[in-house]
Order: structure tokens, then C-alpha cells, then sequence
């Protein structure tokens, strides 16, 4: 598992929020997810600011964006007699009551893990949502992808190294395909 301390090398980092609606069927309960991404990490964990080398040479393209950490909210209706019903959001902070959430360029979900082997309960996976196709000679695009343990607040590999050292450009980003009961 890898834990990213996100600091800062000078200046405010060029980070994104992406946010994301993740139904959980089974529970018949909508969570709101934020995603943010840092637009250049280095292979310390540290934002990496933009660098022109001029005209011929272009931008510096060395370092990846990449995902540095969610916040999941539980979303309720809230009525009280005589009043209108009131969107509630309440922090979920550490566990995910035994879930696995999937969120992705295509869709989001959530499953119960004890039934869906191999799945660790309490994590947030994950793949890049960049929905540009990255520049033919970038070195990066498709790469964002993991897992997210909520307890620790700390990443691990899904299928592809984190390691900003070891990303490879993945063309097309991998997509998250939704298990139904006859694949169980």
C-alpha cells in the first residue's frame, strides 16, 4: 500500500474535484463521492508546477496526474411533519458499512463485499476518468487507477502500478462493467 502526503513544493498544487453519484442498489442508498486529482504528482507524492522549455520543445509532459484522495458523503431525505423533506449529506469518514465502491469513467456502484469474493470491503476502486485521449507521444494517459482503503486513507495497486515511476500510457482507460446475479 502506498500513502500519498500531498505537499505542496512552493505553490498552491493544480489539483481537480471530480464528483460522482455511486447508487448502492443492494441497500437501496445514493452516496455522493468527490474524487481529487492532482494535474502533475511527482514520484515523492509532491505537486510538480508546469515548465515551458520554449517553442520547439513545448510543455514538460514528465509527470502524471494522479488521484490523492476521496471523501464520501451518505445522502438521506429528511421530513418532519408539516415540513418539506430536506437533502441531507453526512461525511463518511473510515468504512463504507462493509461496501466496495466502483467509480469510473463509464458509471459509478456500490456492492456488498461478503458475497462478491476477492473484494476488500471499506474501499473505493478505481480508473482515469480523463475523457480526452491523451496527446500521441504524452507518456501518461489511463493510468489513474487503484484502490482506495477508506480506513487508512492509503492507496494500493488494482492491476497497474501507482508508482509514478512505473506508469505507462493505457489507451483506452480501463472501464468498470457492473455484476449481475447470474455472474456471482
Amino acid at each position: 500500500m502506498m500513502a500519498l502526503s500531498f505537499t505542496t513544493t512552493g505553490r498552491l498544487p493544480e489539483a481537480m474535484r471530480q464528483k460522482f453519484l455511486v447508487v448502492a442498489d443492494q441497500m437501496n442508498q445514493l452516496f455522493l463521492l468527490d474524487r481529487y486529482v492532482c494535474l502533475r504528482m511527482g514520484p515523492d507524492g509532491t505537486y510538480r508546477p508546469h515548465i515551458y522549455f520554449g517553442k520547439y520543445k513545448g510543455w514538460d509532459d514528465k509527470f502524471p496526474h494522479q488521484t490523492f484522495a476521496f471523501h464520501v458523503f451518505k445522502v438521506d431525505y429528511i421530513s418532519v411533519e408539516g415540513t418539506q423533506p430536506k437533502l441531507v449529506e453526512t461525511s463518511v469518514e473510515g468504512s463504507l458499512d462493509g461496501m466496495a465502491m466502483f467509480v469510473g469513467k463509464n458509471h459509478s456502484f456500490a456492492i456488498s463485499t461478503p458475497m462478491n469474493h476477492g473484494l476488500k470491503n471499506d474501499c473505493i476502486y478505481f480508473t482515469d476518468t480523463n475523457r480526452h485521449q491523451p496527446p500521441a507521444g504524452s507518456m501518461y494517459g489511463g493510468h489513474d487507477i487503484g484502490i482506495y482503503h477508506c480506513a487508512t486513507r492509503t492507496f494500493s495497486d488494482c492491476f497497474y502500478p501507482r508508482d509514478t515511476n512505473k506508469i505507462k500510457k493505457i489507451v483506452p482507460a480501463p472501464m468498470w462493467f457492473t455484476p449481475n446475479e447470474s455472474t456471482h
